[in-house]
């Protein structure tokens, strides 16, 4: 019997904004897989699913790996970047209010 080893592809890096919900959909060969590590499994919804949802609040990089039923593993690692530009406070855009009584 010929074992093949899982391929396991994440997606490209990615600049996305603060608070964003992103789906991590990896592209899996030589399945069916009956095992997923991803890490760190900081701001993941879980941590041995198929396809996480991050929330992005800061710079991180994310790894999976996968364990198809004959015992073959695959891995890949992806890091996301938070865009500065658009979680920076602009000043001219920034109103007060108050009341006095």
């Amino acid at each position: 019997m010929l074992l093949l080893k899982s391929v396991v592809t994440l997606p490209a890096a990615q600049i996305l904004s603060t608070g964003t919900l992103f789906p991590i959909i990896p592209q899996i060969t030589n399945g069916p897989i009956r095992y997923y590590d991803w890490s760190p499994s900081i701001n993941l919804d879980c941590n041995n699913c198929p396809s996480p949802i991050a929330t992005i609040k800061k710079d991180i990089c994310y790894s999976l790996e996968a364990e198809n039923i004959y015992g073959c593993k695959g891995s890949d690692t992806f890091c996301i970047k938070v865009d500065r530009k658009s979680t920076r406070l602009n000043s001219s855009h920034i109103t007060i209010s108050y009341a006095v009584f």
